[in-house]
């Protein structure tokens, strides 16, 4: 198990400052219109393309802020400050002989969306919407369990440049659901020494949304 406390509250201290500060500029102003803001939270079901493993096996939490700005009237631009948890995992099966093989991985995200909606209700809100663009994130946590990787936690890449696309739908104004799918272009682990392959991650995400 490997911590990056340092660095990463330093990382989720800049980024709150800033979603903090831009919103009580606009509440301070009353330049709200055409802005919105949600909580978000829900499970990722992820793996890695290169553990030898197959399927989602790896179950982790995903939760945090969501704020978004109409650029024309079905069209938005949001950011989101999330936590999300990933990584892979050899088995869901209990009891069984064969070690639980894990790999556990905590990050912080700051994904950038366009997102597309239609299907307005009362002038007020749109029942979907579908959803694309890029997340930084910030590995802070890596744990390993019975894995090839465990003497070398912090081989594992702390930035991850990666794929977004979702979709939502509402069932009133204040509460949605949504699905999304996310996918690393660089790889989750570099270590010259050995001859492992880089590591790409990907995993689906299913949360509930409330929107203020």
């Amino acid at each position: 198990m490997r911590i990056f406390f340092n660095t990463a509250t330093l990382y989720k201290t800049w980024i709150c400052i800033i979603i903090i500060s831009c919103l009580t500029h606009l509440q301070a102003t009353g330049q709200t219109k055409g802005f919105n803001a949600a909580v978000v939270g829900g499970i990722n079901a992820s793996q890695i393309d290169g553990d030898d493993f197959a399927g989602f096996n790896k179950f982790g939490l995903s939760g945090g802020l969501k704020v978004g700005y109409y650029i024309k009237p079905s069209i938005s631009l949001s950011t989101e400050l999330l936590f999300n948890q990933s990584g892979s995992r050899s088995s869901l099966k209990i009891g069984s002989p064969v070690e639980d093989i894990k790999i556990h991985l905590n990050y912080l995200e700051l994904p950038i969306l366009i997102s597309l909606h239609d299907w307005k209700i009362d002038d007020t809100y749109h029942k979907v919407r579908a959803e694309a663009g890029l997340s930084v994130g910030y590995l802070f946590d890596a744990t390993t369990t019975n894995s090839f990787f465990n003497d070398d936690a912090d081989d594992f890449t702390k930035q991850s440049i990666n794929f977004v696309a979702g979709i939502g739908y509402h069932f009133t104004e204040h509460v949605a659901i949504s699905a999304r799918y996310t996918r690393s272009f660089n790889t989750l682990y570099e270590n010259p020494r050995t001859l492992i392959r880089g590591l790409l991650g990907y995993f689906f995400t299913f949360r509930l949304e409330y929107h203020i």
